[in-house]
């Protein structure tokens, strides 16, 4: 799944702000994980950037700024591989990756903005859909669909589009003006927020979720095997509460969080715990289940960080900094190091 999206649409904005010590968060740390630092490219030791993706089997997809561009790196077996661009353009972000190692990602040059993939035989670009100028990516699932927008250039004018890994299509969902795409579950199923009421599309049929109790809108972020992740806000409480929806109609609260993030296969839920005040995302954290948290530690130096990906090995990376997580940072995986904790 990719969290790029949503920090594109506002969020990345909030969690900017995210600037407390370690020790000024509402939990306890918990012992049970390890944070390391990424490897840098040779001759880049100050490089910064982010991660938002991973295979799930110990690679991982970011983008680091590196020679006055924005070049797509990945990571395998411990090494750092720089990937570049493709040809013709200025800079590679990186939305998502899937189980196969594919990487989904936005090239921006003189054209404009365009939608790669990167796989093993180098940049494809994902064709735009007839009468359409633009698209952006939202996620890239296992079997290989991409799910996006595509837009005439027009303000407000743009649809929803899935590229399926077959070859069929691409093909446009119906949907309000209002709907914007989170996520892409690997059945093909959509998410969606709409208005503060999130939903998903399957095969033409829309199923509401249910705003949490006490709560006047909700936000969605990631689906993965039918189960949803994201938040919820009340009228007139400041900060958000992060919730899941194992079923559309019975969202359950997340332990001293603010925001759910990221859901792997194994339901291993990332986001971020209660803020304190006058700060929108507290510090990184995990649940195993609603009421299981789990403060993820930072590496020595680091007084923020946030994570952006998560993969089915229960492996999570992001990044850490000390300074507005906006600007990048170091990349950062975090892995269980004891049973039975987060």
């Amino acid at each position: 799944m990719s969290i790029r999206t949503t920090l594109r649409a506002g969020v990345l904005a909030t969690v900017a702000v995210m600037t407390t010590a370690l020790g000024m968060v509402s939990a306890e740390a918990v012992p049970g994980w390890q944070a390391t630092l990424l490897p840098l490219p040779v001759g880049h030791p100050g490089a910064t950037g982010f991660v938002f993706g991973t295979d799930g089997k110990g690679g991982y997809a970011g983008e680091l700024a590196i020679d006055d561009h924005i070049q797509l790196v990945t990571w395998r077996d411990g090494k750092v591989s720089v990937r570049g661009v493709p040809s013709g353009y200025q800079d590679a972000h990186v939305i998502d990756q899937n189980s196969a190692g594919t990487v989904l990602l936005e090239a921006n040059g003189a054209v404009g903005s365009r939608t790669f993939v990167l796989d093993e035989r180098g940049f494809h670009e994902v064709p735009v859909p007839a009468g359409y100028t633009g698209t952006w990516a939202v996620a890239l699932n296992d079997r290989g669909d991409i799910l996006g927008t595509a837009s005439t250039g027009k303000p407000d004018d743009h649809v929803t589009v899935v590229w399926p890994a077959l070859g069929v299509g691409p093909i446009v969902i119906p949907t309000d003006k209002d709907a914007r795409p989170a996520d892409l579950d690997t059945d093909g199923t959509v998410l969606f927020n709409s208005s503060g009421r999130p939903y998903t599309w399957r095969n033409g049929t829309v199923e509401n979720l249910a705003i949490p109790a006490g709560y006047t809108v909700a936000s969605v972020r990631s689906i993965k095997n039918g189960t949803v992740v994201g938040s919820a806000d009340a009228e007139g409480v400041n900060g958000s509460t992060g919730f899941r929806w194992a079923s559309a109609t019975s969202p359950e609260r997340l332990t001293d969080s603010s925001v759910g993030s990221l859901i792997n296969g194994s339901g291993l839920i990332s986001g971020a715990l209660t803020s304190e005040p006058g700060v929108s995302y507290g510090h990184p954290a995990v649940w195993q289940g609603p009421g299981s948290v789990a403060k993820l530690p930072l590496p020595d130096g680091f007084g923020v960080g946030a994570a952006y990906a998560i993969g089915d090995d229960g492996a999570i990376a992001g990044i850490a900094a000390n300074g507005p997580l906006d600007e990048g940072g170091a990349p950062v995986v975090w892995h269980r190091t004891e049973i039975g904790h987060g």
